[in-house]
């Protein structure tokens, strides 16, 4: 179990979680991805629809309630869900909790996508990273390799540990292979200065090195 999150917006959760579900549907895990808040024009919303068709495709067996769970809880336009007219937070907090743990039930392995960046504000007090820590999971966090990757990294990692939530590792997506020439590239100082392995990397859209030993998988 762990929460999928990321240093912004389109940064490419969604595509890392759909890779780490099937790195592990391969290996024969009973393991299914969530996306507890989503904020869209469109119910489900585009996340959520990729989230189904990879499940789909994958021949994982799905109901209509199996579906609600997975997607609990769509705002109705593409804003932070603060921004909006939403639940209170008590009763959103009960249905998160709810679903997810009817999920645990079914499944050994849930990939939970966080929405937006970590700090992305649900209610006045309640930010995305927060459901992690509702649902007591650690943390990957997904971060692009370009420039300002490694301020954008080490701020998520320092707003997810102020909580004590755990950051078990990040995934670098549309990594730079031409970066590896560098000195020292973008991974290297994040890990170095966080201690925090980066456990895979997205080259040309295909999650490489995952490293078993720095990570459970």
């Amino acid at each position: 179990m762990f929460f999928v999150t990321g240093t912004n917006t389109e940064i490419g959760k969604t595509f890392a979680s759909t890779l780490l579900f099937r790195y592990f549907h391969q290996q024969g895990k009973r393991c299914v991805i969530m996306k507890p808040i989503a904020s869209s024009e469109n119910n489900p919303s585009e996340d959520a629809d990729t989230i189904f068709t990879c499940l789909a495709s994958s021949g994982v067996p799905l109901n209509n309630k199996d579906k609600q769970d997975i997607a609990p809880i769509t705002y109705p336009r593409p804003y932070a869900p603060y921004a909006l007219e939403g639940s209170q937070i008590t009763e959103l907090k009960d249905k998160l909790l709810s679903s997810f743990n009817r999920l645990k039930k079914k499944f050994s392995i849930i990939i939970v996508e966080g929405i937006g960046g970590a700090l992305v504000p649900i209610e006045k007090d309640f930010f995305t990273l927060d459901i992690a820590k509702l649902f007591n999971i650690p943390t990957i966090v997904v971060a692009e390799d370009k420039l300002g990757a490694i301020n954008h990294t080490l701020l998520t990692f320092e707003a997810i540990q102020s909580r004590g939530i755990i950051v078990s590792g990040f995934i670098m997506n549309r990594f730079l292979v031409e970066n590896e020439k560098k000195v020292k590239n973008n991974v290297q100082v994040i890990e170095e200065i966080s201690g925090i392995p980066c456990i895979g990397k997205i080259i040309d859209g295909q999650l490489k090195e995952i490293i078993r030993e720095k990570y459970e998988l």
